[in-house]
């Protein structure tokens, strides 16, 4: 077991110094002969993607959730993977599934609306954006994403009205005062 250590520390060492190939070959053959081994799985995971091998890191935690323990943790990597490689379905549906092995929906629901945004699919952010809000009613950070996309989108009025209805009951952030200000600017 000491020897898994030493080779995961050393892999780490390489991502750091952008050798992910080395720390590929250090980490691969010790995941065959214990492929239940989490931690070895992420860091071979981030060694994967170090060495531009995102489809094979997709493949390999895929496989391993399909007959391992699934976690939220996991499938959050799973969906940032599926960002990068920008399948945006495939990002929701893993963070969907975060949200089913109990994953901050507040959170996790924001992580969908900005991967939405991010692939020019306006409706769907908006509603995960109000998801969002719906399950972190604190969150301001949805309240600043949802207001600037309507700001994007020229619909400065539902931005100025979003923001005022979250005043009501939080202090606004210096952030949240900004886009408020461009908002009214912009109308």
């Amino acid at each position: 077991a000491s020897d898994v250590y030493k080779r995961q520390a050393l892999a780490q060492l390489y991502n750091r110094t952008n050798n992910s190939a080395a720390s590929v070959l250090l980490l691969e053959e010790p995941f065959k002969r214990d492929n239940k081994n989490e931690v070895l799985l992420k860091n071979l995971i981030v060694s994967y993607v170090g060495d531009k091998q995102l489809m094979l890191a997709i493949e390999t935690l895929n496989t391993y959730l399909l007959n391992q323990r699934k976690t939220a943790e996991l499938y959050l990597m799973l969906a940032s993977l599926q960002a990068m490689n920008s399948d945006v379905n495939s990002a929701v549906s893993a963070y969907k599934s975060a949200i089913k092995q109990d994953g901050d929906k507040g959170t996790i629901y924001l992580l969908i609306a900005h991967v939405y945004q991010r692939f020019s699919k306006v409706p769907e952010a908006i509603t995960a954006y109000k998801k969002s809000m719906a399950w972190d009613e604190d969150n301001d950070k949805a309240i600043i994403g949802l207001a600037q996309l309507y700001n994007a989108e020229n619909d400065t009025a539902s931005a100025i009205k979003l923001i005022k209805s979250f005043e009501v009951n939080h202090q606004l952030s210096a952030q949240l005062v900004e886009v408020l200000a461009n908002s009214c600017l912009l109308y």
